[in-house]
């Protein structure tokens, strides 16, 4: 059993620019200006996971995030679609 402080990767994820609020019951809600509006992310759920179960680092959740999120910004993709970044990980043991 992992026991995880969340804060940990909420400070991380501030200082590489992003607004991050902690609703207990809702988890974590991560955003950061995007063109006139802003740029939501979500299923933060599963980046969780990864640090708890398989022990991911919260500096390598953060440089996913944030490598995801320049290539939406490349892309220049519309403010109004939606983005599946459905990471797919086989973990072999």
């Amino acid at each position: 059993m992992t026991i995880y402080n969340p804060a940990f990767l909420i400070k991380d994820l501030r200082e590489a620019g992003f607004d991050v609020e902690f609703k207990k019951g809702a988890g974590l809600n991560v955003s950061k200006p995007y063109g006139a509006g802003r740029m939501h992310l979500t299923g933060m759920d599963y980046l969780y996971e990864l640090i708890q179960t398989h022990l991911f680092s919260e500096e390598t959740i953060v440089t996913m995030i944030k490598k995801s999120v320049e290539k939406v910004e490349k892309a220049q993709i519309k403010q109004t679609t939606y983005v599946n970044l459905d990471y797919d990980f086989v973990f072999n043991s």
